[in-house]
Order: structure tokens, then sequence, then C-alpha cells
């Protein structure tokens, strides 16, 4: 007992209510933050992982596949589009393709 009045015990027992609800709440903020990071990781990596889709097909010579993204105006979706058009391009006089391959800058 302290010259107060107070036990001991009891103050123990008020900084271990103290210390619950402190944990309790950094654990509510670090959840929400966890959740949080996944949305945005998840709104990175999901529009890049159709544009890697929609890129193979393109390499495996499926030219009618539509490109994702085009409406957002995103430069991947940009890159892709191009890449798309260059393929789909007819063969130009003397020989040579318009997918910006020139003979002379080798």
């Amino acid at each position: 007992m302290i010259g107060t009045g107070v036990y001991i015990d009891d103050l123990k027992a008020q900084a271990w209510v103290s210390i619950q609800r402190s944990l309790i709440v950094v654990g509510v903020v670090l959840l929400f933050i966890l959740a949080v990071s996944m949305f945005v990781a998840r709104s990175i990596t999901a529009p890049l992982q159709r544009m890697t889709v929609t890129m193979n097909d393109l390499a495996g010579g499926n030219l009618d596949v539509a490109v994702p993204g085009i409406g957002r105006g995103d430069e991947m979706a940009k890159a892709v589009e191009v890449f798309k058009s260059n393929a789909v391009a007819p063969p130009v006089a003397g020989g040579r393709t318009t997918r910006g391959r020139d003979p002379r800058h080798r």
C-alpha cells in the first residue's frame, strides 16, 4: 500500500486494462492498413496481369485479342495497342514491314 491509500494491485490492474486497450487499438489499425495495402497492390497488379496475358496472346500470333485498359488511358495499354497495330500492319513496298525495323539502324 502506498501512502495515498491505493493498493498496488489496483494500480497494476488499471495499467493492464490500459495496455490491453492500446494493443487492441494498434491491432485494429494494423489490420486496416493491411487491408488498404492489399487493395492498392491488387489494383496495380491486376491490370498488369491482364496486359501480360494480352502480350502473350499477341506474341503467340493471336492478333484478334482485345487490349484491356484502352479506355483508362494508361501508358501500358497504349504501348500494347501500338505493338498490336504494328503486328497487324501490312508489309510496305520493298520487303520491309512497318514494325519499325530499319536495316540501316542495326
